[in-house]
């Protein structure tokens, strides 16, 4: 089984087995304004980027939160299509075209996920997931097993079940009343009055097109999901997921300061699993680099 890290590269030192950093050129690349593609999956437009076609081996499969999409990963992007092909499929409904669809969950976007990746003629890859991203993630993991998919890494998720003031605001996003105040809420909650202007983009720029239908899915699905597993940390007990998991949390510390507290808990529940604990400098993003080996 593969092992799957997150670290931050010290740039005083100098390692030729550290992933060489992007050229200039990648760095500047705006990926988010490059070519959106789209596929018919199981009936629906699917939109996805697909870069790094040139490099062999697992492919990287990005998967984003709620009401976000490809463009999410666009400051990571160019770090990792050197040396990896990294696909970032869009939920329904959060491509270029934001109609409203039929409704649809979890399960329905792994399953769309993988009819891109067979389409496509991906063989081996890597769930990188971003908040609630890792249900589908964890999802498609189960679906085709440990020799396809190689290594789940999550990142910025509630590890531990929900909290009653959580639970209120996905129920909150449900209301037509009472949706837009809540994502105002969840925004607020989130930037914690960062100026930080990669984390800033999330909310101004990525998050756009959106109404109460697809905000009440968001509440919709991530309550059904903890009602049903309880916690991510439950979902991933029962074995059958890919094992390795770096989980990162820097913009929820309190989160992560609770799930620090159960971590050996987490590690005798979920033996199949490696934890990682990994704080990120989320001002120099340039340094965040992922390694497979």
């Amino acid at each position: 089984m593969g092992i799957l890290s997150c670290f931050t590269a010290d740039r005083r030192k100098s390692s030729s087995s550290r992933p060489r950093n992007p050229s200039p050129e990648n760095a500047a690349l705006k990926v988010a304004d490059c070519v959106v593609y789209t596929k018919t999956i199981n009936g629906h437009s699917i939109a996805f980027t697909d870069f790094g076609f040139a490099n062999d081996g697992p492919a990287i499969v990005t998967f984003s939160g709620w009401n976000q999409d490809h463009r999410g990963w666009a400051n990571v992007t160019p770090y990792l299509m050197d040396t990896f092909r990294v696909i970032s499929v869009c939920f329904r409904g959060h491509g270029p075209n934001r109609d409203p669809v039929q409704d649809f969950g979890f399960e329905d976007h792994a399953r769309d996920v993988l009819g891109v990746l067979d389409s496509l003629g991906v063989d081996q890859f890597v769930c990188m997931a971003a908040s609630h991203g890792t249900w589908p993630a964890l999802e498609l993991s189960q679906m085709v097993g440990r020799q396809r998919c190689l290594a789940v890494l999550i990142l910025d998720l509630i590890m531990s079940e929900a909290s009653p003031q959580f639970l209120a605001g996905l129920r909150a996003l449900q209301g037509k009343d009472t949706w837009r105040p809540a994502v105002m809420a969840f925004f607020k909650g989130w930037s914690n009055g960062t100026q930080n202007v990669n984390m800033r983009e999330q909310m101004l720029l990525n998050a756009g097109g959106f109404n109460h239908e697809t905000w009440s899915r968001a509440g919709r699905t991530i309550e059904a999901a903890y009602v049903t597993w309880g916690s991510p940390l439950k979902r991933m007990e029962d074995g059958s997921s890919s094992g390795t998991l770096a989980a990162s949390s820097s913009t929820v510390p309190v989160a992560v300061a609770a799930f620090m507290q159960n971590r050996d808990l987490f590690c005798r529940r979920c033996s199949d699993w490696v934890y990682s604990s990994v704080s990120l400098d989320i001002t120099a993003t340039e340094t965040v680099l992922l390694e497979i080996r």
